[in-house]
């Protein structure tokens, strides 16, 4: 082999122990991710099943008159109230989800 075309490592010297610091550094970071997984490995998540009862229906707090901005609602008078206030309706349940267009109510 010619010695035009040889590759001299002395000119790695200077930056070296730069890079025994990081090849140390990922080893660490590395053998931490092992010994994680071994002491607490990750575990699914998963959806627990709640009973609703009449007596936890009962204690659920009224929202409807719950304003987050503090508007205040003139009242409006028998003959200019929408016909679908007059339905009698209980909201029974909610499921929330990602995305948003994935939720709903059971009405």
């Amino acid at each position: 082999m010619s010695q035009r075309f040889a590759f001299q490592w002395r000119r790695l010297d200077p930056i070296a122990p730069w890079l025994l610091a990081a090849a140390v550094l990922w080893l660490c970071w590395q053998i931490a991710a092992v010994i994680w997984l071994i002491a607490a490995p990750p575990q699914p998540p998963y959806a627990r099943d709640i009973a609703l009862t009449q007596q936890q229906q009962a204690a659920t707090p009224n929202i409807s008159g719950f304003s987050l901005f503090k508007v205040e609602r003139a009242e409006l008078p028998d003959r200019q109230q929408p016909s679908a206030m007059s339905v009698p309706m209980q909201l029974q349940g909610v499921m929330i989800s990602r995305p948003m267009s994935g939720s709903s109510a059971v009405i």
